[in-house]
């Protein structure tokens, strides 16, 4: 089983959580893992979406180029548990986010779940055989 480190950047398609399949892969950061599963957030160019960083639920991923092309926003709202045999499916980037980008991510994200006024993400469970049917 391959492994994939924490902050790393990974390209695949997720159902959301409405259970809709985005036609093209999407980037999505390994946020973090226990024995088993990964822990995934959805991220998404910020260009033409400026407006959408004002919500809680989305951050500026600072410092992210490489390895991700464009300034992108990480959207905290959903996280996704995969099972971690499904790295195979998933294609990893050649380097992951650098540690000040990850580590302000990572307080961005303990930040937001702190907020009383926002309930926490929505966690959504994916197996190997719910991902190899959409990659």
């Amino acid at each position: 089983m391959r492994k994939v480190n924490k902050a790393a950047v990974i390209k695949g398609k997720i159902p959301f959580g409405n259970g809709k399949v985005y036609p093209t892969d999407r980037y999505y950061i390994v946020l973090d893992e226990e024995e088993e599963h990964y822990y995934l957030i959805n991220c998404s160019s910020i260009k033409g979406k400026e407006n959408k960083l004002i919500m809680p639920s989305n951050t500026e991923i600072i410092d992210c180029i490489p390895p991700l092309k464009v300034k992108s926003m990480a959207k905290m709202d959903e996280v996704y548990k995969v099972n971690k045999k499904c790295a195979s499916i998933f294609k990893t980037l050649p380097c992951n986010l650098k540690n000040n980008s990850f580590n302000k991510l990572k307080k961005e994200f303990e930040t937001y779940l702190s907020l009383k006024h926002v309930s926490n993400p929505t966690i959504i469970t994916y197996d190997y055989d719910d991902l190899s049917k959409c990659n």
